[in-house]
């Protein structure tokens, strides 16, 4: 049985947890709601990341209290070394969803400005417009748009 493990999105939208090799059944699914799906954008399998890191750390403090109750302190080496493990999973974990926050944020940042950029343009655009319609007004012509420029409207 494999023990490497991938999140992987189903033609359904479906997004699951799975063994790498594919043997057996998904280990986790998740569903989006149509709402959730518009909110979240398309950012959903970073959601389902932060989703399983939250699992994780809230199993792994659940085994870590379970270990608590049944053996009072941690009693042996092996123990506590479990534990130092378990917490620097988490600890990679946490920065990883870090770093995908951050590049998110770029992401986002970068389509701002080229939301900006492309408004930019359409205002110069429509104000080269206007400058060449000036010329045509005066004559009497009537304003001019790149609609009206089909073949059925253009005088020969």
């Amino acid at each position: 049985m494999s023990s490497l493990l991938e999140i992987i999105e189903l033609m359904n939208g479906e997004i699951v947890l799975q063994r790498a090799d594919g043997e057996g059944e998904p280990l986790l699914s998740i569903n989006f709601s149509d709402e959730a799906k518009a909110f979240i954008g398309d950012a959903q399998i970073d959601v389902v990341k932060a989703m399983i890191q939250a699992g994780i750390e809230a199993t792994s403090m659940l085994q870590l209290k379970s270990m608590e109750d049944s053996y009072g302190e941690l009693e042996s080496y092996d123990q506590l070394a479990e534990l130092e493990a378990v917490e620097e999973f988490i600890a990679e974990e946490e920065s990883e969803t870090e770093r995908l926050a951050e590049k998110k944020n770029i992401a986002n940042a970068a389509n701002d400005q080229i939301k900006e950029l492309a408004s930019a343009e359409v205002n110069i655009l429509d104000e080269s417009i206007d400058n060449l319609e000036s010329p045509v007004k005066d004559k009497g012509l009537g304003p001019v748009r790149a609609s009206d420029l089909s073949s059925s409207r253009i005088l020969h």
